[in-house]
């Protein structure tokens, strides 16, 4: 089948996605569902987080026309309704957590219901050979994959922005196999994704929140195994994939890891992510993002390598892959007690015995005007490098 044929498919979704951010952001300020400004987020403003809805709406649209065109030109029986029914179910999972707050327990087990039901329609590849086991294996990588995405949803445009590379990745794999079904829903995350990237890069006007990661790691888990499906005894195809989705489970490895170093619950919520340890090495928000997205193009090089090389170029592709992200951990794993920490506190207790305070600290006029000038500076040297002054910002929704 012509894959030229589905190209139309892409500039629809990407419309419909930008023309539903607006609204989207409207109903997240209508539920009272935003994220306000503490220790663990790094935006200043209250922003909305319900922008899920726009990248479901323009995911639905790409359904709709799939199956239409699939259908239209005799293939089989259009798209597995599990794939529809079950990106749904993640979709107002994560809309329900964006709203409500669900308990993590809880919201694991929809995830887990809802995989299961994606798996059970026939998006279940034959690695193993055994029906029961690879149906485990495939709700095992599609929960891991979900949370690994939400998991790196942690800085304005870093989820999109690695979801579009991951895709890209996809939709060359996709091509050259010739294969429908991942080459349209990789058009329509990358479609979704770049729309989206437009409101939601720094500074965001509008999160993608639980119901937009859980979809995307949907779609991403979905075309993984819909890839996998054709040759499911390929190790090199398996390989490529992962290494595809490697910095989202590299994320994933290291806090449960640490997590379960620490005797913590794997549920409970830290600042150790990639990306957080980048922001305590002193990267600003958009280094660190460039930074992420960068080393999620390099997986997906090493992917296309894997899946298009010989043996000998995918032995050293993987070589140097394990170097990489080896290093990777090796820069941004930081102690609490990092550079950067000691230097927010050593401003922090500056400006404590420099607050113009009417006490004994300010005696005179000129004392106090003296303290006033080096409180206003060292103010302005904690907003230049991102930093909080004493006190949380004002709770402000930014237009």
């Amino acid at each position: 089948m012509e894959l030229a044929m589905f190209l139309c498919i892409a500039p629809i979704v990407y419309l419909t996605t930008y023309l539903l951010v607006p609204y989207a952001r409207k109903c997240a300020l209508c539920w009272g569902a935003i994220d306000k400004p503490d220790q663990r987020r790094v935006n200043r403003y209250a922003v909305p987080r319900c922008g899920g809805i726009a990248l479901m709406g323009g995911v639905l649209v790409g359904f709709v026309m799939l199956n239409y065109l699939l259908v239209a030109s005799g293939y089989a029986n259009g798209l597995p309704i599990g794939i529809v029914v079950g990106t749904n179910a993640l979709f107002a999972i994560g809309l329900w957590d964006d709203i409500i707050q669900l308990r993590p327990l809880r919201k694991l087990i929809g995830q887990i219901v809802a995989s299961m039901c994606i798996v059970a329609t026939g998006v279940c590849p034959s690695v193993t050979g055994v029906y029961q086991c690879d149906f485990v294996c495939a709700v095992g990588f599609l929960v891991v994959t979900v949370n690994a995405i939400n998991l790196i949803d942690g800085l304005d445009g870093l989820a999109s922005g690695v979801c579009s590379v991951i895709a890209t990745g996809f939709l060359i794999v996709a091509a050259v196999h010739g294969l429908v079904v991942p080459f349209v829903l990789s058009m329509v995350m990358l479609a979704i994704c770049g729309a989206f990237l437009l409101f939601n890069r720094y500074p965001a006007r509008i999160f993608m929140g639980d119901s937009g990661s859980l979809l995307l790691g949907a779609l991403v888990g979905v075309i993984a195994l819909l890839e996998i499906a054709p040759m499911p005894q390929d190790p090199m195809n398996i390989c490529s994939l992962m290494c595809m989705i490697g910095v989202p489970f590299c994320d994933i490895f290291t806090a449960v890891v640490r997590r379960m170093r620490r005797h913590q619950s794997i549920f409970k919520a830290d600042t150790n992510h990639l990306h957080h340890c980048l922001l305590h090495a002193g990267y600003g928000p958009r280094q660190a993002v460039r930074y992420l997205v960068a080393l999620s193009g390099v997986a997906v090089a090493a992917g296309c390598l894997l899946a298009f090389s010989n043996g000998f170029v995918c032995l050293f592709t993987l070589i140097l892959y394990g170097i990489l992200f080896g290093l990777v951990i090796e820069k941004t794993h930081v102690t609490d007690a990092d550079t950067r920490a000691q230097r927010v506190s050593a401003v922090r207790g500056l400006s404590q015995q420099c607050m113009p305070l009417s006490s004994a600290h300010s005696t005179t006029p000129v004392h106090r005007r003296i303290n006033a000038i080096i409180y206003c500076w060292l103010r302005w040297m904690c907003r230049s490098k991102n930093l909080q002054l004493h006190t949380a910002p004002d709770v402000v929704i930014k237009e």
